[in-house]
């Protein structure tokens, strides 16, 4: 997105008064501009409205496709975790701030682990599985133990900078804001393999 470009958002919802509400506070946003759907980078919509906007697109187009947050009233576990599987960006509750629904907007342009509000976050926590790749796995046991980047670049052969990017995925995957959350989260819900670290050394980085 160039300096001066602005996110196209969309709103879809089943409730008018709804969406006229989530339509006002995306207006408010300097770098945001609302759209049809069809023109899109973002929708803000309700679960059901969600699920259909995902059903309907192609492969091809979740490729390079439209992002869609979810807005519900409620958090339950198995509509969370329903929304995720179909691919969702976001997942927020009605008494979402302001600030936090145009947050996970810019957080669903840029990519990455859907963004989910503290709401929704504590219903599911430790429930949703977590895909880490091989090397993803190997980064985190070093982690754990309290490993800086160099030292584990060091101990994996890789590049500190590859590290680092690893590092942010998988705080990205596990919602945390920092190592010490990552490691707490991961002890948590037992990510910590038995074989302890550097048992994928060897694997592409």
């Amino acid at each position: 997105m160039t300096p001066h470009a602005r996110l196209r958002i969309a709103v879809r919802h089943d409730e008018d008064i709804v969406a006229a509400g989530l339509a006002g506070l995306i207006a408010r946003q300097a770098d945001f501009e609302l759209v049809e759907h069809d023109d899109a980078q973002v929708a803000v919509a309700d679960v059901r409205s969600a699920l259909r906007l995902l059903a309907e697109m192609s492969c091809q187009e979740r490729a390079g496709r439209m992002r869609v947050i979810a807005i519900a009233r409620a958090a339950r576990e198995a509509e969370i975790a329903r929304a995720i599987d179909a691919g969702v960006s976001g997942y927020l509750l009605h008494d979402a701030t302001p600030d936090e629904l145009a947050a996970a907007i810019r957080h669903a342009a840029r990519g990455g682990a859907p963004h989910l509000s503290r709401g929704a976050m504590a219903t599911v926590h430790g429930s949703l599985p977590v895909h880490l790749t091989p090397r993803e796995a190997d980064v985190l046991q070093f982690v754990v133990q309290g490993e800086c980047n160099k030292a584990i670049a060091r101990r994996l052969a890789i590049s500190a900078s590859t590290v680092k990017a690893h590092v942010a995925n998988i705080s990205g995957k596990l919602h945390a804001g920092s190592r010490t959350q990552v490691a707490v989260a991961a002890t948590r819900r037992g990510l910590v393999g038995v074989q302890g670290p550097g048992h994928g050394v060897g694997a592409a980085p």
